[in-house]
């Protein structure tokens, strides 16, 4: 398929993302996920959780490279198409096979990441022009592959038709894999630190975010804990204040932490969406922004600002172990 007409905003923000870590560099260990390629002759449902990990490892849905590329390629790595179209994408051989995606063709990684960029860049866009709901709407996500792309008229709504295709794959592909998702209920509060981390990142990925994310700020606010108030005005996991947040869709949440886990996941889209409607338009995507953006969430004296970055490796620790290696 043709990859000639680019669209200026896309070519802006591509370019500006250059320097920004992603695929494997940015990738965070995630229960279940395949940690690298499985191989062209590998089962499709294996190739679109892989694919799906890559997404959610830069906070995009798991299901729009899957989508993009059932439409694409039927989910296969082809060595031909369309002019120079090759891949899983079908990317231009002679317009993409340079600079940071140069060797594309024999490399599924820098293809993925190619979609990402560009599906990012949409993101960014969206953001900056008020449509910060578009992680959340699975019925635009066809809309979203069509301008991340962009397809030629006989592909325009075909994606948005692949979604559940998408979904099942994704499903059967992480059963696969091993533990992915933390099935069953919410840890006891008496639960190994591992376990408890399993669920913070389960709940996490499921939303978009670094599974990292709420492990780091649960191991400096409560050291992996579900605080009691005790008399004071902070409980829970996240301490957050009960004379501000125990009301309205958090009622209740020294008693529930899944609650808390939802507070915080609430807190981390809102925090990332005004970074992204303030210009830093990758904001979350480098694990070194972790701990910035916890701290937006939390809302601690400056001088604790540092502390959650911190907790970065240990959180990764944790999660290893909470995951199954």
């Amino acid at each position: 398929m043709s990859r000639c007409s680019k669209r200026t905003v896309f070519t802006i923000v591509v370019l500006a993302s250059l320097c920004v870590p992603r695929g494997a560099d940015a990738q965070s260990p995630v229960c279940g996920f395949p940690a690298a390629y499985p191989g062209d002759l590998a089962p499709a449902a294996s190739i679109a959780a892989w694919m799906a990990a890559r997404a959610a490892a830069v906070g995009l849905p798991p299901e729009l490279p899957v989508m993009a590329s059932l439409v694409e390629s039927n989910l296969q790595n082809v060595n031909s198409g369309d002019a120079d179209s090759v891949g899983f994408f079908q990317m231009r051989v002679g317009i993409w096979n340079q600079g940071i995606y140069a060797g594309y063709p024999d490399s599924p990684e820098l293809q993925v990441k190619w979609f990402l960029d560009r599906a990012t860049a949409v993101l960014g866009d969206a953001m900056l022009h008020g449509g910060r709901d578009l992680l959340n709407r699975a019925d635009e996500f066809g809309k979203w592959i069509d301008a991340a792309l962009p397809p030629s008229r006989a592909s325009r709504g075909r994606y948005q038709l692949r979604l559940e295709e998408a979904r099942q794959l994704i499903a059967a592909g992480r059963a696969l894999a091993g533990s992915w998702p933390f099935d069953g209920s919410t840890p006891p509060d008496d639960a190994p630190r591992a376990t408890i981390t399993a669920w913070l990142a389960t709940r996490a990925r499921a939303a978009g975010l670094p599974g990292e994310l709420p492990v780091m700020a649960a191991l400096v606010e409560s050291g992996l804990r579900n605080l009691p108030s005790e008399g004071g005005d902070s409980a829970g996991y996240f301490g957050m204040r009960l004379s501000i947040w125990n009301g309205g869709p958090y009622a209740g949440f020294p008693a529930n932490p899944e609650l808390q886990v939802k507070w915080f996941i609430d807190q981390a889209h809102i925090a990332r969406a005004q970074r992204i409607a303030a210009g830093d338009v990758y904001f979350g995507q480098d694990p070194n922004q972790f701990g910035e953006w916890i701290a937006d969430v939390e809302r601690p004296a400056e001088h604790l600002r540092g502390r959650y970055q911190l907790a970065l490796e240990e959180a990764r620790t944790l999660m290893r172990l909470g995951c199954g290696g």
